[in-house]
């Protein structure tokens, strides 16, 4: 079968010192975690492909935003670099993932093998009207499952830097918010 929407890939190539590098390995107990984009990019996605027939009048009515408005805000989002978010953590965070494909659950779970820690998120920052269309669609945006597309950075950083962090990160005008912390395990 032919699928009908658009699809798009790429991959990037490049070459750094190793000291200029931010890899999810180095994430420390009692590290804070910072999120630089709001979650919920698949649901909000996935209702603006369902907009007709029956399916599409309880995607309209499972949220009170319209579904313009939710789309609208996912796509700025996505269409956000993390180059200011990325500069600004540089100097003052341990490890960093960006929480694109596998959802922020698969990329926490990454950050916390490859540093030999555990990672704990109380809190998600989600793009407005998402959490209903993802219980709808069975997405488990609120389980940290839901897949993002160009979605934010997960930050690990000192909990002595977090301040310097969060001023720098105003500074370059980037939205964060702690969702949970690093621990031993």
């Amino acid at each position: 079968t032919l699928n009908p929407w658009p699809m798009a890939g790429g991959a990037v190539t490049a070459t750094a010192a190793p000291e200029d590098l931010l890899t999810s390995r180095g994430a420390a107990p009692g590290d804070r975690l910072l999120l630089t984009k709001p979650l919920g990019t698949q649901p909000a996605m996935g209702a603006l492909r369902v907009r007709d027939g029956e399916f599409g009048d309880a995607v309209a009515d499972a949220t009170g935003p319209s579904i313009e408005a939710i789309g609208d805000a996912a796509l700025e989002w996505m269409t956000t670099p993390n180059l200011a978010a990325a500069r600004a953590a540089r100097p003052h965070a341990s490890a960093a993932t960006d929480v694109t494909g596998f959802g922020l659950l698969g990329q926490a779970r990454t950050l916390a093998a490859r540093s030999g820690v555990r990672v704990v998120i109380d809190r998600l920052p989600v793009v407005e009207g998402t959490p209903a269309l993802s219980r709808l669609f069975g997405y488990g945006l609120a389980e940290g499952e839901s897949a993002e597309t160009s979605g934010g950075l997960l930050v690990s950083v000192p909990a002595e830097r977090l301040a310097a962090l969060e001023d720098a990160l105003a500074a370059e005008d980037v939205f964060y918010r702690e969702v949970g912390r690093v621990v031993a395990g």
